[in-house]
């Protein structure tokens, strides 16, 4: 079974996604405790984007992240499509 959920991660007020999103999509911010590997994640595949916004090393251990999660809103975002998947 196919879930589209997308991770989505908010700085200074905009919405960074991989995909489109229907207007009819769903906002799920992710609490702060789990918001540090989403962050490395993202970090590791945008770098050249997103360093400054983060102002953390792509190579910086996890520790880093966590101490930088509360500053940075994560979203999961579902559509009522994936909804209807599950």
């Amino acid at each position: 079974m196919r879930k589209a959920i997308v991770i989505a991660l908010a700085f200074v007020g905009l919405i960074a996604t991989a995909r489109f999103l229907r207007p009819k999509s769903w906002f799920y911010e992710v609490p702060i405790y789990q918001r540090a590997p989403l962050l490395w994640a993202y970090l590791k595949r945008t770098a050249m984007a997103t360093r400054h916004h983060l102002g953390v090393d792509p190579a910086a251990p996890l520790v880093e992240f966590e101490r930088i999660a509360p500053a940075h809103p994560v979203f999961h975002i579902v559509s009522p499509i994936s909804q209807r998947e599950e």
